[in-house]
């Protein structure tokens, strides 16, 4: 009674003529049992054969309500989740925020930085090559000249008071450099 029975599982296709070609065919079937089985004949298979007869077998009703209620569990449990996790998240949001605030502020303040100290280096070789132009002229007069033409230091928070900035002494100096027409203070040779 069990050979009679016996469950084909078989990739062969049958044509018409009834041969099999071992070829798989272009659509794929889903197996199915060939024959059903009654309860009692499916307690006498072996375990091996009753789980594959089983596995190809439509289930139950009872088995499709249970199978409905586990996913509708299983779902409602990653939304319960997910709400737990989003709770988290909003706390991490708000810290990340604060925390990438506070890198905007130091990378803001390390530009301002790199931007004064190119600013500086500009204008110390703009008085570095003022300065030389100074002492690279022929004469004392024609240097205090060009000095008053080109002031080496820019200072640009200057009060009303600082408008001069030689003192009494280097004024006398460079008036009294000033008013040698023949140049015998400052000649150079």
């Amino acid at each position: 009674m069990l050979r009679k029975s016996r469950v084909r599982f078989s990739d062969r296709n049958e044509d018409s003529d009834g041969e099999g070609t071992s070829a798989p065919s272009s659509r794929q079937r889903q197996p199915r049992n060939r024959s059903a089985l009654s309860e009692t004949e499916r307690t006498k298979l072996s375990p091996a054969r009753r789980r594959l007869y089983l596995a190809y077998e439509t289930p139950s009703k009872q088995v499709l309500e249970e199978q409905k209620k586990a996913k509708k569990r299983i779902s409602d449990k990653s939304l319960k989740e997910k709400l737990a996790n989003q709770v988290i998240d909003e706390e991490e949001e708000i810290e990340r925020e604060k925390q990438e605030k506070m890198i905007g502020q130091l990378k803001a303040a390390e530009a301002r930085s790199r931007i004064r100290l190119t600013r500086m280096k500009y204008e110390n070789n703009v008085n570095g090559d003022v300065n030389h132009l100074i002492a690279c002229q022929s004469s004392a007069a024609e240097a205090v000249r060009l000095e008053a033409l080109l002031s080496p230091v820019k200072k640009t928070d200057r009060s009303p008071q600082d408008k001069d900035s030689l003192d009494k002494l280097s004024r006398e100096r460079v008036e009294h450099l000033m008013t040698d027409c023949l140049g015998i203070l400052t000649q150079r040779t």
